[in-house]
């Protein structure tokens, strides 16, 4: 039982160097700044939302691991529009808080598997309708804005650190099938 114990909190590595690891965090608070900044250009004035905190894992994911499949740029996308359209639709359709809740994520995990675009994140995005359902409505806009503004501000600048500044291919060319016999 110890063992199994110590296995849970073992620390693992980073893959990383220091410097990579300031370069990264510095590139992360500089994709946060601009996501937000750029938000607030299209900001409706009944509008508060401007940016989705799904961002801040996404932008963990898309800079620091790279080479993941849920870092590529198709499920970052794709992960947190459908998801965020299923929690506006459950926000919609279903009173009960904790039941909407539980509802939006496992259908938008359901999505995920079958448009082949799992993004962790964007459970988060799909959970912000259901929370803030009691404070305001938010309607079908909020996949456009904010997330879609700020899913295509987080791309922009990921892009250009991983060419220009971590002078890394990104995205990943998929690995080709093996034949399984």
């Amino acid at each position: 039982m110890i063992p199994y114990v110590r296995a849970l909190f073992a620390r693992w590595p980073s893959t990383l160097s220091r410097r990579e690891q300031l370069i990264t965090a510095l590139l992360t608070f500089a994709a946060i700044l601009l996501v937000g900044r750029v938000g607030q250009h299209f900001v409706h004035p009944y509008q508060h939302l401007v940016l989705v905190a799904s961002m801040g894992a996404s932008a963990l994911l898309l800079l620091v691991i790279p080479n993941s499949p849920l870092a590529q740029p198709y499920p970052f996308v794709m992960g947190h529009l459908v998801p965020a359209a299923i929690g506006v639709a459950c926000a919609q359709a279903v009173d009960d808080f904790y039941l909407a809740a539980a509802l939006t994520v496992s259908l938008s995990l359901g999505a995920m598997y079958l448009l082949n675009c799992l993004h962790p994140p964007g459970g988060a995005a799909a959970l912000v309708p259901i929370i803030a359902h009691d404070q305001q409505v938010l309607g079908y806009s909020y996949v456009v804005f904010p997330v879609l503004i700020n899913v295509l501000t987080m791309l922009a600048v990921v892009l250009v650190a991983h060419r220009w500044i971590l002078k890394k291919e990104y995205p990943v060319k998929p690995m080709p099938k093996q034949d399984a016999r």
